[in-house]
C-alpha cells in the first residue's frame, strides 16, 4: 500500500525523536505502583522493581540521545501533558498495560487463558495495516488487524479479524492546533454545543478512492465473526413509511432529527461482539445486536453505531428507545458494512479486490 507506507514511515521517524518508549514504561510503572499499594504482595513488588529498572535505563538512553529534546517526568502521568497529546496525534495507543503484562504471569488452562476483565484487555493485539488521510488532513480512515489468543471468557478460541476506524480532528483552542477527536458526540470548542461528528463528501470520497486503490476494501478483510446480517435502506420501497420512521428514531438523537430527515441512511445490522470486552456483559450467553449506520447526502456524510447492549460504555441513550443506545466511540466499522455502504454512497465504484 503505497500511501500507507509513506504515512507510517513518517510516524516512525517522528517517534525516534520522541521518548515514547520511556513514556510507555512510565505508564506501566504507574500501574504496577498502584497495584502494589492496593495489594503489597511479593509478586507485585517484583513487577514494580523490574519496571523501575527498565524506566531508569530507558530514561538514561533518552538523556544521552542528542536528537531527543523532551524528557519524561511525573507530569506525563497527566493525560493533558504535551508529550501525551503529541503521542495522541499519531494514534499511538500506549497505555503501559502491554509492557506491564510482560512482567506478570497469568493462569493458563490447557492452552486457554483464564483471565479477569482487566487482564483480558492486555492480550488484545491491534496492528495497523493501512491508513489514509483526507485532502483536508482532518479525517483518517485506518484499517487494523486484531488478534486475540484463546481466552476462556471470550469463548475459548483465538480470534483474528480486521476493522476500519474513522478518526477526525477537533481544534484545541488552548494549544492553537488540532488534535484527534476522542468522542463521536462532542463539542468543537469552548461554549459550543455537543454535536455528532460528520465530514464533507469531498473528504470522504478522496479517502475512499485512495483506500480502494490499495485494495483496502477487499473481501479478504471481511470480519469472520459476522455470520449473518441485514441491510435497511431509507430508499427501500418495500418497507412501509412507519417502519422506516421507527428505525430512523432508533438511530438518531432528538436534537438532530430535523436535520437528518434530509439525509439518506443505510443500516447494517448484525449480531456479534463488536468489542471483545462485551463478552463480560453476557456471562449467561447470547450476543448483542449492532447497527452500523451511514447517513449521507450530496454534501455531507457521517457514520455511527448503535447496540442493544445497554451496558456498553461509552454510550448515549437514544430518546424514545429503551432497547438501543448510541456508541460514543468514533466509528469502528466492519469491512462487510463498509462495502454495503459504498454500494449506496459511491454506486459507480467497482471495489478493487487486489487479485491482479
Amino acid at each position: 500500500m503505497g500511501q500507507t507506507n509513506e504515512i507510517l514511515s513518517c510516524g516512525i521517524i517522528m517517534s525516534k525523536d520522541k521518548p515514547f518508549k520511556t513514556l510507555e514504561t512510565l505508564l506501566a510503572l504507574n500501574l504496577a505502583y498502584k497495584e502494589f499499594v492496593d495489594s503489597p504482595t511479593d509478586k507485585n513488588l517484583e513487577t514494580f522493581l523490574n519496571l523501575s529498572a527498565q524506566y531508569k535505563e530507558s530514561w538514561i538512553v533518552d538523556a544521552s540521545n542528542k536528537n531527543i529534546s523532551d524528557s519524561v517526568s511525573s507530569k506525563d502521568l497527566d493525560t493533558e501533558s504535551d508529550l501525551r497529546k503529541e503521542l495522541a496525534e499519531f494514534d499511538e495507543e500506549i497505555s503501559g498495560v502491554s509492557l506491564k503484562e510482560k512482567a506478570e504471569q497469568v493462569s493458563v488452562d490447557e492452552g486457554v487463558l483464564n483471565l479477569s476483565k482487566r487482564e483480558a484487555l492486555k492480550y488484545i493485539t491491534k496492528d495497523r495495516i493501512g491508513i489514509h488521510v483526507s485532502g483536508s488532513g482532518l479525517v483518517k480512515l485506518m484499517t487494523s488487524s486484531i488478534y486475540i489468543p484463546p481466552i476462556k471468557q471470550f469463548g475459548g478460541r483465538d480470534m483474528h479479524f480486521c476493522q476500519h476506524d474513522f478518526r477526525g480532528s477537533t481544534f484545541n483552542y488552548s494549544k492553537g492546533k488540532p488534535f484527534n477527536r476522542r468522542w463521536y458526540v462532542s463539542a468543537e470548542g469552548p461554549n459550543e454545543p455537543k454535536m455528532p461528528w460528520n465530514i464533507f463528501r469531498d473528504d470522504f470520497n478522496g479517502i475512499i478512492k485512495s483506500t480502494d486503490n490499495d485494495a483496502g476494501f477487499t473481501r479478504h478483510l471481511d470480519d469472520e465473526r459476522i455470520d449473518e446480517y441485514q441491510i435497511i435502506f431509507s430508499g427501500d420501497k418495500t418497507r412501509g413509511s412507519q417502519e422506516l420512521e421507527n428505525i430512523f428514531n432508533e438511530i438518531t438523537l432528538s436534537e438532530e432529527r430535523s436535520t437528518l430527515k434530509n439525509y439518506h441512511f443505510v443500516v447494517f445490522e448484525s449480531s456479534y461482539f463488536k468489542y471483545p470486552m462485551q463478552y463480560f456483559n453476557y456471562p449467561d450467553g447470547g450476543k448483542p445486536l449492532w447497527r452500523d449506520i451511514c447517513f449521507f447526502n450530496k454534501d455531507d456524510i457521517t457514520f455511527r453505531s448503535t447496540t442493544t447492549d445497554v451496558s456498553f460504555k461509552p454510550n448515549i441513550p437514544i430518546p424514545g428507545s429503551n432497547r438501543w443506545v448510541l456508541s460514543n466511540n468514533m466509528p469502528t466499522i466492519s469491512n462487510q458494512a463498509m462495502r454495503c455502504f459504498l454500494e449506496k454512497t459511491n454506486p459507480r465504484l467497482t471495489i478493487n479486490e487486489g487479485e491482479n
